[in-house]
């Protein structure tokens, strides 16, 4: 019979030493879990382990412990949503989360080029509130929590590796408690390069402010159960007349506080721009110019419509924060 077990990586052991090379499994007696995503089609999937888990959490104060991995995709696409599974030993997580954050970074040599909050900066990211509607969370049983994500105007490239950070945000009792801890599930199949982990701000000691292989820390103990990690891009790839289409009229920044700004690509002029709010009501109008003021617009998702020169039209998400 299959048994559930936790992953307590270096911060949550007593091994700081000048590497890491230690982790240990503790099994606990739950069984028969069988942790899944609630969207079982996606772009990209690597499927849950149900034996393994690594620590991704975001603290009240900001502090986070993140874990990551990487994709590839074969066709250009334009990524809609992406789901994350994990747990939590206490149970309580619907009680505890407060949001999450999602970082996607370029490649820099197998790792992530960029660490939250300290260097690099990121292809896209998303900071959620709990009450975000690009957030959804899910309890899908007993300890097992699912996170799906809204990715409104992100378009990954063909064959170009990207890395994944993605961390629930979590009012802990006790800061970085590991009972009440998001824990990220590995995955039983991977590609790409080894998962990895950081400790950005040293919280536990041991020196972990760098991107390290989960794998090459735990000395390749537990074989390729470490090297990836579970979730499931979800998404269409694109035409290359829709790539063409897609890469003109990037709204950004996305989410936004005061101004956005049009990258307009191939097009040579936008000649309107349109805001519209949830229940379809026009609120802003910009006209022959590829930014607009938003700071008047109450904090929400809106819709952009965009008109070129040449009479195309596109249409994007905004977030407004």
């Amino acid at each position: 019979m299959k048994r559930f077990y936790l992953l307590k990586l270096i911060c949550f052991v007593l091994v700081v030493t000048s590497t890491i090379s230690y982790a240990q499994i503790i099994p606990i007696g739950v069984e028969n879990l069988k942790p899944r995503f609630t969207n079982t089609s996606g772009l990209f999937t690597q499927e849950v382990n149900p034996e393994y888990g690594i620590g991704s959490s975001v603290a009240q104060d900001g502090t986070g412990y993140y874990a990551s991995d990487d994709f590839l995709l074969p066709q250009t696409a334009k990524i809609s949503s992406m789901e994350f599974v994990g747990y939590q030993m206490r149970d309580n997580l619907e009680n505890l989360y407060n949001g999450a954050v999602l970082y996607i970074y370029e490649d820099d040599n197998g790792k992530p080029a960029g660490i939250p909050g300290k260097t690099g900066t990121p292809v896209y990211t998303l900071d959620l509130a709990k009450d975000d509607p690009n957030l959804t969370f899910t309890k899908v049983e007993s300890l097992v929590y699912s996170f799906l994500v809204q990715t409104p105007d992100f378009t990954a490239q063909a064959n170009k590796k990207y890395w994944v950070v993605f961390a629930p945000k979590v009012n802990f009792s006790v800061k970085f408690d590991y009972w009440e801890m998001w824990n990220w599930f590995n995955s039983i199949n991977f590609s790409g390069s080894d998962a990895m982990n950081i400790d950005p701000d040293n919280f536990f000691g041991a020196g972990l402010t760098y991107w390290l292989s989960i794998t090459e820390m735990t000395g390749g103990e537990f074989g390729d159960a470490l090297k990836g990690m579970a979730m499931n891009l979800n998404g269409e790839s694109l035409a290359t007349n829709e790539i063409s289409m897609n890469n003109d009229g990037v709204v950004y920044p996305n989410p936004a506080v005061d101004n956005i700004n049009i990258r307009i690509g191939k097009q040579n002029s936008v000649n309107k721009l349109e805001i519209f709010d949830t229940n379809g009501r026009l609120v802003k109008t910009v006209e022959n110019s590829t930014s607009a003021d938003v700071s008047n617009l109450v904090p929400g998702v809106y819709t952009v419509t965009i008109t070129f020169g040449d009479g195309n039209r596109v249409t994007k998400k905004l977030i407004k924060k």
